[in-house]
C-alpha cells in the first residue's frame, strides 16, 4: 500500500490488528500512521465497526427497547481513540470517523423508521441488521447493515459523508 501512496493522498487507517497485533497494537498502528505520512499522506483514522449481537456479544442489543449499542469498547478501539487523541492537532492526521458509535445511531434510526421500511415492528426491523451478521465480527450474510454503516441513515452520518465532511474540512482550511 505504502509505494501506492502520493503526497497529497487521504488515507484511512483503522479497524486493524485485533487478530494478533497484542501488546503493541499502539506501536504498530502509530508505525502505519507515520508510514503514510512519510509518504506525503494525510491521515484520517476510524474507529472499529460494531460487535455483531452474537455470539457472546448480546449486550450490544437490547431485545426489550430495540436499540443497538454495540461499539466496540476493548482495549483496540480505545488505542485507536487514544492515538487520535494524541495526534489530532497535526496537519497530517486530519480526522476521526467513528463507524461503530454512527453505525449504532444509525441502525437504530432505521428500526425507529420500521414502517417506511417495510416491516411491521421494531423488532423485525432490528432482526433484519442483526441477520446480516455471520459473527460478532463479520457482515457477511447480507448488505443492509453494510449499507447503512457506509451511507447512513435519515441524517445519521455513513462513513462516507463522515469522509467528505473531513477532507472538505481539509481541503478548505477549516
Amino acid at each position: 500500500m505504502l509505494s501506492q501512496i502520493r503526497p497529497g493522498d487521504y488515507v484511512m487507517i483503522g479497524d486493524m490488528g485485533t487478530n494478533g497485533m497484542g501488546s503493541y497494537f499502539k506501536d504498530d498502528f502509530n508505525y502505519y500512521i507515520d508510514a503514510c505520512i512519510a509518504m506525503g499522506a494525510k491521515v484520517i483514522l476510524n474507529s472499529y465497526s460494531p460487535h455483531g449481537p452474537m455470539g457472546g456479544f448480546e449486550s450490544g442489543y437490547n431485545a426489550e427497547t430495540n436499540v443497538f449499542e454495540a461499539y466496540r469498547k476493548d482495549s483496540y478501539d480505545e488505542i485507536v481513540r487514544e492515538i487520535y487523541e494524541e495526534r489530532k492537532d497535526s496537519d497530517t492526521v486530519i480526522g476521526f470517523v467513528d463507524i461503530g458509535k454512527n453505525a449504532d445511531a444509525t441502525f437504530n434510526a432505521y428500526v425507529d423508521d420500521y414502517a417506511a421500511n417495510g416491516y411491521s415492528s421494531r423488532a423485525e426491523a432490528a432482526d433484519a441488521i442483526i441477520a446480516c451478521f455471520g459473527d460478532h465480527n463479520h457482515y457477511s450474510d447480507g448488505p443492509l447493515a453494510c449499507q447503512l454503516m457506509i451511507e447512513g441513515y435519515n441524517g445519521t452520518a455513513g462513513i462516507v459523508s463522515s469522509l467528505y465532511d473531513i477532507i472538505a474540512a481539509d481541503l478548505s482550511g477549516e
